[in-house]
């Protein structure tokens, strides 16, 4: 959720790349839901973007403070190593920095982003935009930079103290193993960050 993971599926060595199409749910585990859909990135190589969908009680803006705390960070995301904040922009917009330790055959991955956060006038829904932003800061040796990265927050209030979190997200970063490589550790890492964010979130409203 970051980027929640630095995984993306695709599919090397396709003779034709599948098609655009609709999101298709790939699995459910505690109440957490993780769709994909295939987004081309060229005839032969496409990507697939992920979309996890919760429920949980707490209230728009306090999902809103989780996701901007820095120390929170690690304590939910998925095979993060290190993340530091690299500068703020106002109340809305901040940069930054997001290493993950992967397990073998996956070497270690970082990227820079660029969050934005944005509220409808009653509310009710906010979003919180992830934009690459890879020539921040030089990449260090030894690591992948992540060359391009899009995620979205989008968080819904449906009734008193009880909101829908969807967390989508996709890189045009070309695929370095197969879907059956790389499926089961983006599966596992998004619902295991899910429930980690979600259980900080209710113990935090609840306080």
């Amino acid at each position: 959720m970051t980027g929640m993971i630095s995984l993306f599926a695709g599919e090397p060595g396709s003779e034709k790349a599948p098609a655009a199409g609709a999101f298709t749910l790939v699995k459910t585990d505690q109440n957490i839901s993780v769709y994909s859909k295939w987004i081309p990135l060229s005839e032969t190589v496409s990507t697939r973007k992920v979309k996890a969908v919760f429920s949980c009680n707490a209230e728009v803006e306090e999902v809103v403070s989780l996701i901007r705390t820095d120390a929170a960070f690690v304590k939910w995301m998925s095979g993060v190593s290190e993340y530091t904040r690299l500068k703020t922009e106002g109340d809305n917009t901040w940069y930054s920095y997001i290493r993950y330790g992967l397990p073998w055959p996956l070497a270690d991955q970082d990227c820079v982003v660029r969050y934005e956060v944005m509220r409808t006038t009653d509310g009710r829904t906010a979003s919180v935009i992830v934009t690459g932003a890879p020539d921040y800061i030089a990449a260090s040796d030894g690591v992948t930079r992540i060359p391009h990265l899009e995620c979205e927050w989008v968080i819904r209030k449906t009734g008193d103290h009880r909101l829908v979190i969807e967390f989508s997200q996709y890189s045009k970063q070309e695929p370095k193993f197969p879907r059956w490589v790389t499926d089961p550790i983006i599966q596992k890492s998004l619902i295991k960050s899910c429930v980690a964010f979600r259980g900080l979130l209710e113990q935090s409203a609840n306080n």
